[in-house]
């Protein structure tokens, strides 16, 4: 069913948005490594000979309102290798920025190659996903700085 997918297309520049809560990880807490991973759905993705790389972006949502407004925090991921349907995004920057308080998100999107050049229909699992395995992955690792007390 379309509402366990996330899609991006080009030509037309149809784009999803991914949150994700952490409010989990303590204020004031140093994100070493954040990886986003996504599993994509082969039947439902539509990719052709003038698809000229499999190159996906997530940018950091600056407003919860306005999709369009992506700070200058770029991440990106690639379809190779021979896990072809699983895609990983070094997300570390973004989750910083979400602990700091801001979280409005991800918006996930083709690279500008893409979305200008041809139809491509790329269709990921979303949280809604029916397997556990498919749904979206977070991994944090982090750290806190750890108090000491009076001598």
């Amino acid at each position: 069913a379309s509402d366990e997918r996330l899609f991006t297309q080009s030509g037309v520049v149809f784009r999803s948005r991914l949150r994700f809560d952490v409010s989990f990880i303590p204020r004031g807490a140093i994100v070493n490594t954040a990886e986003l991973s996504l599993v994509r759905d082969p039947a439902t993705s539509r990719l052709n000979r003038f698809t000229p790389d499999s190159l996906l972006l997530m940018g950091t949502l600056v407003s919860a309102t306005d999709s369009s407004r992506v700070d200058g925090t770029i991440a990106s991921g690639r379809i190779s290798g021979s896990a072809a349907d699983t895609v990983k995004f070094d997300v570390r920057r973004p989750v910083q920025l979400w602990v700091a308080g801001n979280n409005n998100g991800l918006l996930f999107r083709n690279s500008a190659t893409n979305e200008l050049s041809s139809f491509s229909l790329f269709s990921f699992y979303n949280e809604r996903a029916s397997s556990l395995s498919a749904r979206p992955k977070l991994r944090v690792r982090y750290a806190v700085e750890k108090e000491v007390g009076n001598r």
